[in-house]
């Protein structure tokens, strides 16, 4: 039945019951700011608009009695224990359950109250808009008194008091809450019934939309309310008027879910483009069979779908966003506004359809079929269609790791967790989207052979520039999507293009595309000039290699003829792919051993360790594993590859076999033929763990005093290596008869100072006394490096010292006193480190016998 709010509250007496929410659009959040706003501001055009008029759909209500009420009170908590149990065994086997408990109908003859089962909300804003506009139209809003909430008994008094009060909406204010509150009959406890807060937000939005209004504007908004015509209406539905079960009954009531973010999305874009030319014809009825089944398939649960959905039209709104504005970017920087909207679109957070509006994103028709082009795509791969003929078959051919890591594939990735996607990982999802949009086929089987080369070499091509450049926030993303956008149909056949790419002179072009690392773009050019027929396995092989990224210009390098160096030999490029895949191995990059780097130290015995990367004369890095981005890669094993490819030659030239148990069993051999710095860390590399960012430094340029720095700046926290090897090896080799907990270590921050590993825990006299050993430039008084300290901390009166102290350390071992108030303490010296240990290793036992 077609009926508006006025003529229902005339036949009814309306009322909230218990068991129901509270008023949900008062709420004051990001969603339901904007949900309320545009509400409301449509139900005001309908007043005001002679064209206009608003259908709400439909409402649900069970016509009951007064006695029916006292019985359905007292069996209702029986029932609801009972539906309560099924609706948690429904979420468990993945059924959706939502039920609502009525009581039974009455008779026609009897009094009329309406319980709304559905529609609550809609039904309580148009009880303020009538309020509201009532009261400022000095109208009889007497009626009104028909409309309650009993869900608790502060929101029942609210309501009587506000009607009776009506007058207080009188004042001219865009905020008539502070008001309303003032007034001696608001409780202020009310201010904690949810319902209450949200119908003051909703006045409020009310009076700040009508603020400028004009005064008689009110008497035409209420006469436009109460009119026959119905410019504001819905359909309602009474079941007791459809002879159900006079007993009572449970209701399965899918419509009293709020239609989800999506929803509300995918209805707003049906009513933007329902009069248009939108290629498929069909799209409305694909949106919701074909189309979304490529989400259900891809789902981790249900509840998924719809905000999957959602992420997808997004993520293609900001591709097609950057694509349409050239100003994103001024002065190598994005504004906040449009740095707001990429933001936007790339996280969960609730969009309000006004913003898809202010922003243009889905205005224009090249947008819109841009994203169905797509799905169509991908909706048109059957899940009996071989596997040679999915698109997604090829993409996973070459976006795998070490590019992507994920085991999802691409499919499930787009339709899946498309926001989870960092901005290097969607540059390279627009680049696949951009080919299969210009290729004008929505089949891989439509696909010529020639097609299908043109498309694997794009999305190899596009794969290395975008992987090995830095793309690491919005501005070189907004670049690198308008590179590929700038390249146009080019990318159809981008071998050709990257080719035959000349200059004004016509010559030929390394920059045949922009923004991209020079040194990639550089080596697309030279790897498409290199004949396919020949090359191509071994380029995709060395490409694909887990640690060089499709970044291989150094063996490219490494392989040029002696004769031309602008000709490549292959079977050169063959053998040292060979060898560095070895070397460069999962194993050996895995490896907490570090043993390559190790191996390096072993086999460059110059006093400049060329293979290092130095940050000064007396700074340096060696190189970690590590790939997570193009610039951590740059920086460390691709400094080796790019600029010291002499010694990675030698090394590479220098034996056959670079497996794991070669490599240990050559940094052994060199470790028994090493007797300076080297030998502490081919000993053990645990000694490196310290270097948190790879970084070492020799005092004075003298590298047998290096010390392992924690961060790559002089005076971050640092450690000797020789007293640190030292130290490990008296706490993790056992050979002192001595706990783990007693033997620490000390660094310091300043090479001014000198670190030291501490064995603590002798007590005499009930004295606490430590060995703290050092390794340091020798001076007068300690004229050795390897310096150990027996003393007690707190005091620096030798004399206090127990004589059996003094007579086992001075006699026994040859200690000297040092009376220095900063140096203080008994000491001994020596020249190496198996001096240094075995004194501390008879000390301790010495001590021990104590």
């Amino acid at each position: 039945m077609k009926t508006s709010f006025w003529k229902l509250i005339n036949r009814y007496k309306i009322e909230i019951p218990e068991i129901q929410r509270d008023y949900a659009q008062g709420r004051i959040d990001e969603k339901v700011n904007a949900i309320r706003k545009k509400f409301i501001e449509d139900l005001l055009a309908c007043l005001f608009e002679d064209d206009k008029f608003l259908n709400l759909d439909f409402i649900f209500g069970q016509s009951i009695s007064r006695q029916n009420i006292a019985e359905f009170e007292k069996h209702k908590y029986n029932l609801e224990s009972m539906l309560n149990v099924l609706a948690k065994y429904s979420e468990e086997t993945g059924i959706s359950f939502e039920h609502q408990i009525n009581p039974k109908p009455i008779d026609k003859n009897k009094e009329k109250v309406l319980i709304p089962i559905d529609g609550q909300q809609r039904l309580t804003t148009l009880f303020l808009l009538h309020l509201f506009f009532g009261a400022r139209a000095s109208k009889d809003t007497s009626l009104l008194n028909n409309f309650t909430y009993c869900t608790r008994k502060s929101s029942t008094q609210f309501i009587e008091k506000l009607i009776a009060n009506k007058k207080i909406l009188n004042q001219k204010t865009n905020k008539p809450s502070t008001n309303i509150k003032d007034e001696p009959w608001f409780f202020k406890s009310w201010t904690k019934d949810p319902t209450i807060q949200g119908m003051l937000v909703t006045l409020d939005e009310i009076a700040r939309q009508t603020f400028y209004y004009e005064d008689n504007n009110f008497p035409e908004g209420w006469k436009n309310l109460i009119t026959e015509d119905y410019k504001i209406f819905f359909n309602f539905f009474d079941i007791q008027e459809k002879n159900l079960n006079n007993d009572l009954y449970i209701k399965m009531n899918a419509r009293g879910k709020p239609l989800s973010e999506f929803e509300n999305f995918k209805a707003w874009l049906e009513k933007k483009w329902n009069n248009s030319s939108i290629t498929p014809d069909d799209w409305k009825i694909k949106l919701d069979k074909e189309w979304m089944n490529l989400f259900w398939d891809t789902k981790d649960k249900i509840s998924d779908i719809d905000t999957n959905y959602l992420n997808f039209f997004k993520i293609i709104a900001l591709f097609r966003w950057i694509d349409k504005n050239n100003n994103i970017i001024s002065s190598d920087a994005i504004n906040e506004q449009n740095l707001a909207i990429i933001k936007k679109l790339r996280n969960n957070n609730y969009v309000p359809i006004e913003f898809y509006e202010n922003n243009e994103l889905f205005n224009d028709q090249d947008t819109i079929h841009f994203i169905f082009y797509i799905l169509d795509c991908m909706s048109n791969e059957e899940h009996l269609m071989p596997e040679e003929e999915k698109f997604e078959t090829i993409v996973n051919s070459i976006w795998h790791s070490p590019f992507y890591n994920e085991s999802k594939g691409f499919r499930k990735t787009i339709f899946n967790s498309i926001l989870d996607l960092n901005l290097t990982h969607l540059a390279f999802i627009y680049s696949v989207f951009r080919f299969l949009y210009l290729s004008n086929h929505q089949r891989l089987s439509d696909y010529s052979d020639l097609e299908k080369k043109n498309l694997t070499d794009w999305l190899r091509v596009s794969r290395n520039i975008i992987y090995n450049s830095r793309i690491d926030n919005e501005v070189p993303f907004v670049k690198a999507v308008n590179a590929i956008a700038e390249l146009e149909n080019n990318i159809l056949n981008i071998k050709g293009h990257i080719k035959f790419t000349k200059d004004k002179n016509n010559q030929n072009r390394y920059d045949w595309i922009s923004f991209f690392s020079t040194r990639q773009v550089n080596e697309e050019w030279i790897k498409s000039n290199l004949d396919p027929n020949f090359w191509e396995d071994s380029l995709i092989k060395a490409e694909d290699h887990i640690y060089f990224y499709g970044q291989i210009q150094f063996l490219l390098n490494l392989s040029v003829n002696a004769e031309d160096s602008e000709l490549y030999n292959l079977e050169k490029f063959q053998y040292y792919l060979s060898k560095a895949s070895q070397l460069f191995s999962k194993e050996n990059l895995e490896n907490n051993t570090l043993p390559i780097q190790r191996a390096f130290f072993a086999f460059d015995k110059s006093e400049e360790l060329h293979w290092m990367r130095w940050h000064s004369n007396w700074r340096a890095c060696f190189y970690s594993n590590n790939t997570p981005n193009s610039r951590i890669r740059d920086e460390n094993w691709r400094n080796l590859f790019n600029k010291k490819t002499g010694i990675l030659k030698d090394f590479l030239d220098s034996r056959s076999d670079f497996s794991f148990t070669y490599l240990m069993s050559y940094i052994n051999d060199e470790k028994e033929k090493t007797n300076n710095w080297r030998f502490f860390i081919l000993d053990n590399p645990d000694v490196l763990q310290h270097c948190g960012h790879n970084m070492i430094r020799f005092l004075g340029g003298n590298k047998e005093y290096t010390r392992l720095l924690e961060k790559t700046t002089a005076y971050s926290n640092q450690r000797d290596l020789k007293s640190y090897h030292l130290y490990l090896k008296f706490k993790y080799e056992e050979v002192l008869d001595i706990s783990k907990e007693r033997i620490k270590y000390c660094s310091v921050s300043h090479q001014g100072e000198v670190p030291f590993g501490i064995i603590n825990g002798w007590y005499f006299n009930n004295q606490s006394y430590e060995i703290r050993f050092y390794f340091d430039v020798p001076n007068e008084t300690f004229n050795k490096p390897y310096q150990v300290r027996f003393f007690h901390p707190d005091a620096n009166n030798f004399n206090n010292y127990p004589n059996i102290i003094k007579k086992t350390l001075q006699e026994d071992f040859q200690f000297f006193n040092e009376t220095d108030d900063y140096w203080y303490g008994l000491w001994k010296v020596e020249d190496t480190y198996e001096e240094a240990k075995n004194l501390i290793i008879d000390l301790c036992k010495a001590l021990n016998k104590l």
